[in-house]
């Protein structure tokens, strides 16, 4: 057990039930899990940063159309999507810890493989083994963060956690742009494969294998291992946690179909270099997405103490306001402008982040979230990291020979009409929400 005293501790941080091995979680050994799903984030996300700084010259080097460049992000999401789900049910019957570190090293060697493809289909293949290595990290973790955090307290752990996700998109913006300006992009896709390499084996040696369900209620606890047919035919039945998916896959056509097409977007029309993307436009995006992030946690926690359907009410009302700050993003014609509004929109991304996270985990048995985290990739990696920047791709390459340069931002304009409908989902969503609570 850990000395630390507990009253000099947030309560999300503080001792825990019994783990597998008969011990107790401490204070520290929790701060650290977070240092480490942080870092699994961070990571993960750099690596999906890094293609939109870099589109423009792989584009130009292989002679690449917009929609071709979308093909890309649909690999990876055809398997990210698929193996998730195969992941995710391995997440709910293996060890979790195990199958995290592994992932991490497979997503970080594809990434660093990148870096010597040749060819349009060399590079499409990489991109698919990228999907496949991080189809991993996201069911194993979510569900260790649900076995190891107080369910009062996922919301604010879950968003200081994943606050890596918008750290690491503006590192990976920075850092793409200022090395592919020095090394070029295959020494830059090399070099960001090594951290993972590193925290891969950091997990593996030292994060542990929390007992399943431990702060699920008796009513709602599932003792034995669901067969898949069961668990599938559970999270059908369950219609808060449908409109969750739904409501996370939408908005991720906006999130993933925007955030990849907006340096090139930054290029062709107000002629950034992509030194400049990465640290005007990284820093805008990044910087506020994280404070976002850290004043949704602390407006969270209050609301969640008075009615825990803020979990769902928050990103509803949120991406309702998102839809309009984007629109006026793209329907100026000055860089200043965009780019504040760019800045507002994901200020406000940052308040949906942690709710929305930790809703899956408060309506979702412990045995079963695993297979509920990939089934919510799935969907969410088909209509948002694959269809949002190829449909917006193919869109803007059926223009281009009318609007040329500027048919990207003519598409960009209608696309944050998905926020609007992805907030009225959740808002829906949360009707149901107390009576398919777990915890």
């Amino acid at each position: 057990m850990s000395t630390t005293p507990q009253s000099a501790l947030p309560d999300a941080m503080t001792d825990s039930p019994d783990d597998v091995t008969g011990g107790r979680f401490g204070s520290a050994y929790l701060y650290y899990l977070v240092f480490i799903f942080f870092m699994t984030n961070l990571l993960s996300t750099m690596d999906r940063a890094i293609l939109p700084v870099l589109v423009e010259p792989i584009r130009k080097e292989f002679g690449m159309t917009d929609s071709q460049v979308g093909s890309l992000s649909m690999a990876f999401a055809i398997f990210y999507a698929i193996f998730g789900l195969l992941l995710g049910r391995l997440t709910d019957t293996w060890s979790r810890s195990k199958l995290l570190g592994i992932s991490i090293g497979l997503f970080s060697i594809g990434t660093m493989v990148t870096g010597y493809v040749h060819n349009f289909v060399q590079l499409f293949i990489m991109r698919t083994s990228v999907g496949v290595g991080e189809a991993g990290s996201l069911p194993a973790s979510y569900s260790l963060i649900g076995d190891s955090f107080k369910p009062q307290h996922r919301a604010s752990a879950m968003a200081l956690i994943q606050s890596g996700l918008a750290i690491g998109s503006t590192l990976g913006l920075i850092l793409a742009g200022v090395l592919a300006q020095s090394l070029g992009w295959r020494n830059t896709f090399i070099a960001f494969g090594v951290p993972g390499l590193l925290l891969a084996l950091m997990i593996l040696l030292t994060v542990k294998e929390p007992a399943r369900g431990r702060f699920e209620r008796p009513s709602a606890a599932v003792d034995l291992q669901p067969s898949f047919a069961s668990t599938i035919k559970t999270l059908a039945s369950n219609r808060t946690f449908s409109f969750i998916v739904f409501a996370y896959s939408v908005t991720s056509f906006g999130i993933y179909g925007l955030g990849y097409w907006i340096p090139a977007l930054l290029i062709r029309s107000y002629q950034m270099s992509m030194r400049d993307i990465g640290l005007v436009y990284g820093s805008i995006a990044g910087s506020s997405i994280v404070v976002g992030m850290l004043i949704g946690a602390a407006v969270a926690a209050p609301l969640l103490k008075a009615d825990r359907r803020w979990e769902m009410w928050m990103p509803g009302i949120v991406n309702i306001l998102i839809t309009f700050s984007y629109i006026i993003a793209f329907s100026v014609n000055s860089l200043t402008l965009t780019l504040t509004f760019i800045g507002i929109s994901t200020f406000l991304l940052g308040f949906t982040v942690g709710p929305a996270s930790a809703s899956i985990q408060s309506t979702v048995p412990a045995r079963m979230r695993g297979v509920a985290v990939a089934i919510t990739m799935f969907i969410s990696a088909f209509i948002g990291q694959g269809l949002g920047p190829w449909g917006i791709g193919i869109v803007s390459t059926a223009l281009a020979p009318t609007l040329a340069e500027g048919s990207l931002k003519a598409v960009l304009q209608f696309v944050p009409v998905v926020f609007l409908s992805g907030g009225i989902l959740y808002i829906i969503g949360a009707k149901t929400f107390h009576r398919d609570r777990v915890d």
